[in-house]
C-alpha cells in the first residue's frame, strides 16, 4: 500500500505540474506583444516647410446655396449676398454693432437739405478690368434699377424712395429722396438689397444677361 500510495502521489504531482505549466503557457500566448515604439529621427526630412506669407492661399467655404445671379439687384438671398459682397463694393455699410456707418466707396457724406445727401467718393478705385469707378457708375447702377421692373430686379421697390440723382464731378454725387426720410442712410447701407455698384461700361458691353453670368466688381 505504501508503494502504491507513493506511485499515485508521484503521478498526481506530475499531472498538477503539467496542468500548471499548460495554463501558464496559454496565458502568455493570449497576451499580445506590444508594438514597437517609433522614435522620431532628428535628421528626418519629412517636416513640412513653413508657408510662404507672400504666396496666395485658397480658402474654401461651404454654404447652403450657391449664387443664382452675379447681378446684385437680381436677388436678395442672404447666402448669395455673402458671396457677392466679396466681389462688389458699396457706398457705405453698417458697422458690426449696427450703431454707425462705415465708409467704403464713399469716404464721407453730408446732408445738404432734408431730402438730399451728398456723397464724396474715394479716388483711384478701379473695377477688376482696370476701369475707374466714378459717380457716374453709382448713378447708373441705381438708375437702371429704377428704370427696370420688379421681374428684372427683385429689390426695385426698395429704391422707389429715390427721386433723382445729380453728379457734380467724377467723385461727387447727390442722392435726392422724394420726401424727408429718416431711414435714408439705412436704406442705402443694406448689403442684401442690390447695393453693390456694378460697372456701367460693363453692363453696356455685355448686357444684363452677361452680368448675370459673370461678375465684374471692384471689391476683394
Amino acid at each position: 500500500m505504501t508503494s502504491r500510495r507513493l506511485i499515485f502521489l508521484i503521478i498526481a504531482l506530475l499531472l498538477i505540474g503539467a496542468l500548471s505549466f499548460g495554463s501558464f503557457g496559454c496565458g502568455r500566448a493570449d497576451v499580445p506583444e506590444p508594438d514597437p515604439v517609433d522614435t522620431p529621427d532628428d535628421d528626418s526630412d519629412d517636416e513640412e516647410p513653413e508657408p510662404d506669407p507672400t504666396e496666395p492661399v485658397r480658402i474654401t467655404v461651404a454654404q447652403t446655396r450657391g449664387v443664382e445671379s452675379w447681378d446684385p439687384p437680381v436677388s436678395w438671398n442672404m447666402e448669395e449676398e455673402w458671396t457677392i459682397q466679396n466681389v462688389y463694393d458699396y457706398l457705405f455699410i453698417r458697422s458690426a454693432d449696427g450703431s454707425s456707418w462705415e465708409p467704403e466707396l464713399a469716404k464721407e457724406w453730408e446732408r445738404i437739405d432734408e431730402n438730399t445727401f451728398r456723397f464724396y467718393l474715394q479716388e483711384g478705385v478701379k473695377y477688376h478690368d482696370g476701369t475707374p469707378l466714378t459717380a457716374h457708375d453709382v448713378k447708373y447702377h441705381y438708375r437702371r434699377i429704377l428704370d427696370g421692373t420688379r421681374e428684372e430686379y427683385i429689390i426695385r421697390g426698395q429704391y422707389e424712395w429715390i427721386d433723382h440723382m445729380v453728379v457734380h464731378d467724377d467723385y461727387t454725387i447727390d442722392i435726392v429722396s422724394g420726401s424727408p426720410d429718416s431711414l435714408f442712410l439705412w436704406k442705402l447701407a443694406q448689403t442684401n438689397n442690390g447695393a453693390g455698384i456694378v460697372s456701367s461700361a460693363y453692363v453696356e458691353e455685355v448686357g444684363p444677361e452677361g452680368v448675370h453670368q459673370a461678375p465684374l466688381g471692384s471689391g476683394p
